[in-house]
């Protein structure tokens, strides 16, 4: 150095610059140290076990390692934690969703009224005995810290987001008929149903899709029409878009005073309502099996499947029958 001095690099740089560091005669200072008639016996004080100067050169090569790429600073290695730890919970989590799945489509309860009696626990076991991970979180003690998402507040909130999801996938083109179909119910609220109808994919017919059910407090015409238009909002379907309703012929469903359909066109103008075709349609095979002719026609019919249903000799002879004559 220009001033005749030796300093300690490390210690300068990544050391803590303590008070007695700032002194003459310490490897840390500005001036360095320059007695060299005590150079060696300086040296080794500095450099002694219990000397600062070792961590300053651990922080040091640190540095060095993580400027030229080898290594890793702490942050990275916080975030590759963190990745792991997002990783792993999503595995566990996609488990959980795909049991949830698996019983709606299977149509299997999750929860009965015995622990031992429980599906969804006892498919998530199953898929423990193969997957290493699961197995973990279930035998965790740390449920404290980590939920293990297996409750039954957890499972109704799935429930409920793949049945937001699935219904938007149904209504992404509400184009065609929304079937808003009333129940009775012996309790004090009235079940709607509320059903998409449309054209199935390569014209195979009509298909329906249940989007689920809505309780009215009155069947009276104001109270229902409230709910489901409420409904169909949250749902994400425009109203307004409404250009026909059909109801049957009771006065509640078609009556022109503060009824469902009057009460809808006070919101929709441009939904018309007329019977619903169906429904006149049950109404005239209702009438029509009045008749003496299909009334004693559709009673030889029942009494002829009586008779091969509770007879397996006369269906086999009825089968034999059909063969011969084919």
């Amino acid at each position: 150095m220009t001033n005749d001095s030796v300093v300690c690099v490390y210690c300068a740089l990544f050391g803590q610059q303590e008070k007695v560091s700032q002194q003459e005669g310490s490897f840390v200072s500005i001036k360095g140290v320059s007695d060299w008639s005590n150079i060696g016996r300086l040296v080794k004080l500095h450099t002694c076990e219990l000397s600062p100067h070792h961590d300053a050169v651990i922080k040091g090569d640190n540095f060095v390692h993580i400027s030229s790429g080898n290594q890793k600073d702490i942050y990275s290695h916080l975030a590759s934690k963190i990745s792991k730890t997002v990783e792993r919970n999503r595995h566990i989590l996609q488990a959980i969703i795909d049991i949830v799945l698996l019983c709606g489509k299977q149509n299997f309860a999750l929860r009965g009224h015995r622990q031992e009696n429980r599906n969804f626990p006892t498919l998530f076991q199953f898929r423990a005995k193969t997957d290493p991970v699961h197995a973990g979180h279930l035998n965790s003690d740390e449920s404290r810290a980590i939920p293990k998402y297996t409750s039954p507040d957890i499972q109704n909130e799935l429930i409920e987001r793949c049945d937001d999801y699935i219904r938007k996938l149904l209504l992404q083109n509400c184009s065609n008929e929304l079937q808003i179909l009333e129940q009775r119910s012996t309790s004090q609220y009235v079940p709607i149903n509320f059903v998409h109808r449309k054209e199935g994919e390569n014209k195979e017919g009509v298909r329906e899709d249940f989007l689920g059910f809505l309780e009215a407090e009155s069947p009276k015409g104001v109270a229902p029409t409230e709910n489901f238009m409420n409904t169909l909002t949250d749902f994400g379907i425009d109203i307004h878009k409404m250009r026909t309703q059909r109801y049957d012929n009771s006065a509640n469903m078609s009556g022109v005073h503060r009824r469902v359909q009057a009460v809808t066109r006070q919101q929709v103008l441009e939904a018309a309502y007329c019977h619903c075709k169906a429904y006149s349609l049950n109404l005239a095979i209702g009438d029509a099996c009045g008749e003496p002719l299909i009334r004693n026609m559709l009673s030889t019919i029942q009494t002829i499947a009586f008779a091969l249903d509770y007879s397996a000799k006369r269906l086999l002879a009825f089968q034999e029958s059909l063969d011969q004559n084919a």
